[in-house]
């Protein structure tokens, strides 16, 4: 199942403190061997525009996937 979040939802989530906590044990795991995290994908579109796809899986206590998509259209009006 795909899960979005909103900012409101994540500030509800997540406090810095803990946020920070996870940001070290994700190190961790990496550092030990139980992390991947590939090179970026990135998609240029004549628009013109770039995505940019990041992956990463943790594996250990953590278990987790996650995907992070950026889309840049500078054209776009603000």
């Amino acid at each position: 199942m795909v899960r979005i979040l909103t900012k409101e939802n994540v500030t509800q989530l997540l406090t810095m403190p803990d946020a920070l906590e996870y940001v070290e044990e994700a190190y961790k795991q990496l550092s030990l061997g139980n992390a991947l995290v590939p090179q970026r994908i990135a998609i240029t579109d004549p628009a013109p525009g770039l995505t940019l796809i990041m992956p990463g899986i943790i594996g250990g206590e953590m278990n987790a996937l996650a995907t992070k998509i950026v889309s840049v259209y500078k054209q776009n009006p603000e």
